[in-house]
């Protein structure tokens, strides 16, 4: 029984180092990636999370983000030199933490103490606000 179990577990071993190797030895798949990318026409027309219609007439140069998740997506979408203005929470990318303490960036509250008069003197083109802070905030 011993040998049986003794030949078994080689096998196993034997299997398993094999495809270890196969798969440590294969070429990586080459992927090419390619980027296409349009800038947007102006104006764009869009419809916000509680049905109001919004028009952007032009690239906004000043923009405040007041949720962390919005951020993350403002500075993907390499707008991080438009922000001016920030909730307290965000803190990635890495830059973002750095342009707060240098000052380039304001902060405008937390995300649901949001300060609406320093976010007016900031001056932005536009403010970006999660959906459950539209109806609290926004009339």
């Amino acid at each position: 029984m011993t040998k049986r179990l003794t030949v078994f577990l080689t096998f196993i071993i034997v299997v398993l180092v094999a495809s270890n190797l196969y798969l440590a030895l294969k070429p990586p798949e080459v992927v090419h990636v390619v980027e296409y990318v349009t800038p947007p026409k102006y104006p764009i027309v869009i419809e916000d999370f509680i049905g109001r219609e919004i028009t952007i007439y032009k690239p906004p140069t000043r923009i405040v983000s007041c949720a962390p998740s919005i951020t993350e997506i403002v500075s993907a979408l390499n707008l991080t030199s438009q922000i001016v203005g920030l909730d307290d929470f965000s803190d990635f990318p890495p830059i973002i933490l750095e342009l707060k303490s240098q000052g380039k960036i304001a902060s405008v509250g937390g995300v649901t103490t949001l300060n609406i008069e320093k976010i007016a003197q900031l001056n932005p083109d536009l403010v970006l606000v999660y959906a459950g802070l539209q109806r609290k905030f926004i009339p």
